[in-house]
């Protein structure tokens, strides 16, 4: 039958099944054969393998970013909790206490409190001629060395003043 097969496509055998080699085509061979090529792993098995063993490490990734996203969350809530039972712990100097360091410096004779004024710490300096009357503020600033009356002025001139952000939006 496959000889007639053959000829009628025109294939020439030219020699009998010496130079062909023998293939069983019992079903018992071809099954053999089918198990022994399912057994080996192709191209794409291997492949498919691959992109699993890539997404099982994805996944290890993406597990080991959310406990770290997580730990790093903590950290910034423990650091906000703890900036601000420290600012809750410094004491802020009453505004009070500065307006009757005001009154006490206002009544002084301005060669003396300027003389004051350059021993304090500048913060405190500021604060303070920031309460006075700005004639009152000039007297004492005049009586100062000319660079630390220049630095005083220029720390004035950084405060922010809540009525000053008022008046220009009006």
């Amino acid at each position: 039958m496959r000889r007639a097969i053959f000829l009628a496509l025109g294939v020439a055998l030219a020699a009998p099944a010496a130079e062909t080699p023998a293939v069983d085509l019992s079903t018992r061979a071809i099954c053999d054969e089918l198990r022994a090529a399912a057994a080996t792993p192709r191209d794409a098995d291997l492949e498919r393998a691959e992109l699993k063993k890539e997404a099982a490490a994805i996944e290890a990734a993406r597990q080991e970013l959310k406990a770290e996203t997580a730990r790093l969350v903590e950290l910034i809530a423990q650091t906000k909790k703890r900036e601000a039972e420290a600012k809750a712990k410094t004491p802020e100097k009453p505004r009070q206490q500065l307006i009757g360091l005001a009154k006490t410096v206002s009544n002084m004779k301005p060669a003396k409190s300027a003389a004051m004024m350059v021993k304090l710490p500048q913060p405190l300096a500021v604060s303070t001629l920031e309460q006075l009357e700005p004639s009152r503020r000039a007297a004492i600033l005049e009586k100062m060395a000319p660079d630390r009356a220049a630095e005083m002025l220029h720390a004035l001139s950084e405060l922010k003043k809540p009525s000053d952000d008022e008046e220009t939006q009006q």
